[in-house]
């Protein structure tokens, strides 16, 4: 019997061993892929800013912006401003700092001269943008400037328009799709901007403490492995949004991921469609049960929950078989 322990022992550590390394590799992986998708959401936030800047250019050229007040260059920016989703309002500004007319008429007379963005914009003469901020009204908002040159040189005026936040939820929807992901976006401060799932549970509340919070806090762009905001422990690739001091962060849970739960899934996916099965393949987070991931959980109607541990993308065949029978 010590002979065969001893004979034995050899294959199991270098077992342990394999399946070691390939948790490592798999949390290597989930780590690159997190910091990628934080920067596809980066470029989600570029390309809205890239197109604002044309449109205020645009709308900064017009001569009937220009040359009009009153309710006929409010009547001109209410206009302009229906033509695209992503702006709250466009307003016109002196350079002395006084909205002089806008699409929201009950910002005018308001004096916007000591916002950052506006004395950059004035100071550079050139695009400026707010750093993120919460509004008790607008919500997450990005404030962007644009001054408007006279013949001589001169800025005889600014433009000056809130960035909606519908980059993020389109980004964040499609990134929160990953199992146990989660999206938020922090400003300086560690305070919750934006956040998938669940935004009303955490948006406006400041985990500066939080060490998560303060890894992010320390570089402009990273990865984090440990506890989350909501008590899971996730991976979660970081980037500062270009312009801003705000974090984007994408998390996504660890124990599905480093023993294989995206190829489960997939695999999964793809035979119910393959076999025209009429099930619902869902993605449902992390559920407690580390030790059993990957975990399948099968909902039907009139019959027992039925949770299944350890399933391997190559056994999900005979797992579908065992529930045709």
């Amino acid at each position: 019997m010590i002979l065969a322990v001893i004979a034995i022992l050899p294959l199991l550590l270098d077992r342990v061993r394999a399946i070691e390394s390939d948790r490592a590799e798999r949390i290597e992986a989930a780590s690159k892929q997190a910091l990628m998708l934080a920067h596809q959401g980066v470029a989600a936030q570029n390309e809205a800013i890239i197109s604002v800047r044309a449109f205020m250019q645009v709308a900064a050229s017009a001569h009937g912006l220009m040359t009009a007040r009153g309710e006929r260059c409010n009547h001109f920016l209410s206009d302009a401003v229906r033509q695209v989703s992503w702006l709250k309002s466009l307003s016109l500004v002196e350079p002395n700092g006084q909205i002089i007319c806008s699409s929201n008429t009950n910002v005018i007379g308001v004096d916007i001269s000591q916002l950052p963005h506006f004395k950059r914009a004035m100071k550079t003469g050139d695009f400026a943008l707010s750093d993120y901020f919460v509004g008790r009204v607008t919500g997450p908002t990005l404030l962007t400037a644009l001054p408007h040159r006279a013949p001589d040189g001169s800025i005889d005026a600014v433009v000056s328009a809130p960035l909606q936040l519908g980059w993020f939820t389109h980004a964040a929807g499609v990134l929160a799709e990953l199992s146990g992901a989660a999206v938020m976006l922090v400003d300086r401060s560690g305070t919750l901007l934006a956040h998938q799932p669940n935004p009303e549970s955490w948006v406006g509340r400041n985990f500066a403490d939080h060490a998560l919070i303060l890894a992010m806090s320390e570089s402009a762009e990273g990865v984090f492995t440990g506890e989350s905001l909501d008590g899971v422990r996730r991976i979660f690739g970081f980037v500062e949004l270009p312009g801003t001091g705000t974090r984007l962060a994408v998390g996504m849970g660890t124990c599905g991921r480093a023993v294989g739960a995206r190829e489960t899934f997939e695999a999964l996916r793809l035979e119910v469609k393959r076999r025209g099965l009429p099930f619902a393949v869902v993605a449902a987070g992390c559920n407690g049960m580390c030790w059993a991931q990957p975990v399948v959980e099968v909902l039907r109607d009139g019959r027992p929950r039925l949770t299944t541990g350890h399933v391997a993308a190559a056994e999900v065949p005979r797992l579908l078989n065992a529930l045709a029978a």
